[in-house]
């Protein structure tokens, strides 16, 4: 069946923006993306007026269960804040527990045009339970096998030959269904002998490698008190820093450090508002973006931030690179949506399957509606997605060819359940 979706404009991200377009869906793919007027006959249209269309937004940071602990420890410097806030609770919550907060999290996200989710789980074993809920849920998941070997708190830390046996085991029941990769939690946590154990996992499966990178400068002390080196320049040493490489946050990083992250190509990933919450600082994104590594943008978990919006990341992004450089065309509306969208998916590796609105690709689209308060008199439908809209204005949500959200009814999550079951198990009380 042919699914079309008429709207006033199109945001193609690799092509410019297409005005009265329609986009066409076909299964799982985009058939044609273009002018309304020279589109095929459809089975199925949707229309939207004031409609803007983008391609499904790529959350590449998250902490799923965090959506169960909104504002718990709230003003507390990082380590201080997992030490008292987060680690004491995470090896505890249930099954069900940790099903509740991976939908919660999974619902936002939608809600906020993300299709593309990567989740860091650590320190619970219910990793399949998260997996499930990106399954049921119908959006493209990956799971990041988080770690933590050292300095950690006792109940937390795991062996590493336990840790590579479960990623076997995650990798071979999800594959085709839910991506795995390693998750060493920032270099500080585990020994170079695992961290390159890790490495050597992911290249024998052709997954990424992902770590917390130089997310506050207390982390950074750590290492450089064990090895005499920072972050990226144990990873560069290690020969774990390149193309297939994902640091978060990337934030407390040495001009050199930039340097070895361009020379690689590898992934920065930005979670601005997390990085501001907790005050570990702003990341050099534009130097980052200047040498060549990639740029992509993220939440981070709802406790280190409140809640999960794109939106509200992609503009904060733009003004906070604006003010650090002193210059209001560093990181341009456009950036910021291309880190969003094609910077995640690169970061991932499928750059040529979702990220753009292109025939050929996944059907992965997003809508909003410029008519919204937000958005009516907007003259640029970059501005309005990036610096004006937000959740409100989501009105469909597709995610390989499949409506997960269309105005404001969720159609493969019972949000209103899994909030009455949250509020039932009084979780963090």
């Amino acid at each position: 069946m042919k699914v079309g979706i008429r709207v006033k404009y199109a945001v193609t991200v690799s092509s410019g923006v297409v005005e009265d377009a329609c986009i066409i869906v076909e299964g799982s793919k985009i058939k044609y993306v273009g002018a309304e007027e020279l589109a095929p006959e459809c089975d199925k249209v949707y229309e939207y007026e004031h409609g803007v269309a983008i391609p499904g937004l790529v959350n590449m940071h998250n902490h799923l269960f965090q959506n169960l602990l909104k504002n718990w420890g709230i003003d507390l410097e990082l380590l201080d804040w997992l030490s008292t806030a987060i680690w004491p609770v995470v090896p505890k919550l249930t099954r069900e527990e940790m099903r509740i907060g991976a939908l919660l999290g999974i619902a936002e996200n939608v809600r906020s045009g993300a299709t593309t989710i990567v989740d860091m789980h650590y320190g619970n074993p219910h990793f399949d339970v998260v997996a499930d809920a990106m399954v049921e849920a119908g959006i493209r998941g990956f799971i990041s096998r988080g770690f933590y070997e050292i300095e950690a708190r006792k109940e937390l830390r795991e062996r590493l030959d336990r840790v590579l046996e479960n990623m076997d085991d995650l990798y071979e029941e999800y594959k085709g269904k839910v991506g795995i990769m390693p998750g060493p939690m920032h270099p500080c946590f585990v020994s170079n002998e695992s961290l390159v154990e890790l490495h050597r996992w992911a290249k024998d499966r052709g997954t990424k490698y992902y770590t917390h990178l130089a997310e506050s400068e207390r982390d950074v002390q750590l290492l450089v008190r064990r090895e005499g080196l920072r972050d990226a320049e144990l990873m560069h040493k290690l020969g774990i820093l390149d193309r297939d490489f994902i640091g978060v946050h990337s934030v407390n990083l040495t001009p050199r450090e930039v340097s070895l992250m361009g020379q690689a190509r590898a992934t920065a990933v930005h979670c601005p508002l997390s990085n501001l919450y907790v005050a570990d600082g702003i990341a050099p994104i534009v130097a980052l973006k200047r040498v060549g590594a990639n740029i992509s943008m993220a939440t981070d978990g709802a406790a280190s931030n409140g809640k999960l919006d794109m939106f509200a990341e992609m503009k904060v992004a733009t003004v906070l690179q604006k003010v650090a450089a002193g210059d209001v065309t560093a990181f341009k509306a456009e950036d910021a949506l291309e880190a969003a969208t094609l910077g995640g998916a690169r970061a991932l590796g499928l750059e040529d399957e979702i990220g753009s609105l292109e025939e050929g690709k996944e059907a992965d689209i997003v809508v909003l509606d410029m008519g919204s308060l937000a958005g009516t008199l907007s003259h640029d439908p970059v501005g309005y997605v990036v610096y004006s809209a937000s959740p409100e204005d989501v009105r469909l949500v597709m995610s390989k060819g499949r409506v997960l959200y269309e105005d404001g009814h969720f159609k493969t999550i019972d949000v209103r359940a899994v909030l009455r079951r949250a509020r039932e198990l009084g979780i963090g009380k």
